[in-house]
């Protein structure tokens, strides 16, 4: 659970028109925007709260490019076994251009689910694609309606997949706020999180080939002159359409992890520069607080109607919670305390919790607690009946007890009565 604390700035006070000077009647221009990078559309995100750090143009549609294997790859990861085998059927075989993007797959050629994934994530191979959407999906078509409704599930409102690679179409489009929303989701799947971290990985041999070695197309994660030591995953693609798109992540010593995406880039120098720039004004501008969900603790209200105890009230945290603060606030200050709201209230229903965060004396934000109610019976056949059956056993036993006490004396005077 996250929470943003950003700063709030006031708007200047505007003069009395009739004292301004006639020239300032003309607009005046919008001022230049302090920071600006060049792609046609970027986003830089707090991986934990998936705060908006820094947007440009972010909902602006372009061609992704193969960033759009991001969702091949988490599809095939989330549909099929590491070990699955799989095989180039003809079918797939006649689905992609042969002459780039491959890693030469031939017809009847069989590897695992999770080498295919790595290749087509690490090498953006269109062969191995081509093998996971079948596999998946049983034809690429069939894939495709399932990549666009995970992304509409996903909240990508600016985003169509028209194929499974990257290959340019009109139809084919996303943005840079969209990729990043698809990241954040896959990266909660631990698998794909660690392919998409990996710098290189080796295939192994197959029934048609020997193994192969593949390095991630993505510079950031390799002994290169883009490499940033920040730097925990990434994905680069181009077409000569769309320019160079690149979606990468990064965690700084504190623990602050980002997601930053770009595209409609020049070249893949702009794409590098932009995003190690756009990581570096997020680590300088902004920093990540932890508070434990045990530290925070639970509370426990006991609803009462009088001297009846109607129901308890349970309020727990369902995870750490994670505040986000520019660098220039102390966050020595910030604290964390469980409140809750309409204690004294005999209606369970209307019972609430929060965590409230405050810097200094200063509530800056809150967030509900989960909340658990148990009810307790207090009607008369609930809080009496118990008592009447007790003394209603009591009862019996007496009755059962004289019953048999009289047979006893009857028996007793039968033996001790004079023979008639």
């Amino acid at each position: 659970m996250c929470l943003a604390v950003l700063p709030v700035y006031a708007e200047e006070e505007t003069a009395d028109p009739e004292m301004l000077p006639e020239e300032s009647a003309e607009p005046t221009p919008e001022p230049e925007p302090a920071y600006r990078v060049d792609a046609s559309s970027a986003v830089l995100m707090d991986k934990t709260s998936g705060n908006i750090l820094f947007e440009q143009d972010k909902d602006n549609r372009i061609d992704p490019a193969s960033l759009t294997k991001l969702m091949t790859v988490y599809l095939g990861i989330e549909n099929l076994s590491d070990d699955k085998e799989l095989s180039m059927t003809a079918e797939a075989f006649e689905t992609y251009d042969h002459s780039f993007g491959v890693l030469w797959i031939e017809q009847g050629e069989s590897m695992s689910a999770s080498s295919a994934e790595h290749a087509t994530m690490l090498a953006s191979a269109n062969d191995t694609a081509a093998m996971i959407a079948e596999a998946v999906s049983s034809s690429q078509d069939a894939f495709i309606t399932k990549m666009n409704m995970a992304a509409a599930q996903f909240g990508m409102e600016n985003t169509h997949f028209q194929n499974i690679f990257g290959i340019h179409n009109d139809t084919n489009y996303s943005t840079a706020y969209d990729m990043a929303l698809l990241l954040r989701k896959a990266l909660g799947n631990e698998t794909f999180r660690n392919i998409f971290g990996r710098a290189s990985y080796t295939i192994p041999a197959t029934n048609f080939a020997v193994a192969r070695n593949l390095v991630n197309d993505c510079a950031l994660l390799r002994d290169t002159g883009y490499y940033y030591e920040k730097a925990t995953g990434g994905k680069i693609g181009n077409t000569p359409e769309g320019g160079f798109s690149l979606a990468a992540t990064a965690k700084d010593d504190n623990g602050m992890e980002l997601i930053a995406v770009v595209l409609g880039e020049e070249n893949a120098a702009a794409a590098y520069n932009d995003i190690v720039s756009m990581f570096e004004y997020g680590f300088s501008n902004f920093q990540s607080i932890t508070f434990s969900a045990e530290d925070i603790g639970e509370k426990t209200v006991e609803v009462m109607r009088g001297k009846k105890h109607v129901a308890d009230v349970r309020f727990t945290n369902t995870g750490d919670y994670h505040v986000l603060l520019p660098t220039g606030l102390d966050a020595s200050t910030l604290t964390a305390e469980a409140v809750v709201n309409n204690e004294e209230e005999t209606n369970p229903e209307v019972i609430t919790a929060d965590v409230v965060f405050k810097l200094e004396d200063m509530v800056v934000g809150t967030t509900p607690m989960h909340r658990e109610i148990t009810y307790y019976d207090t009607s008369i056949a609930a809080t009496a009946g118990p008592m009447i059956r007790q003394y209603f056993n009591y009862a019996s036993i007496g009755v059962l007890g004289l019953f048999i006490i009289r047979l006893f004396l009857k028996v007793i005077h039968k033996l001790l009565a004079p023979p008639a």
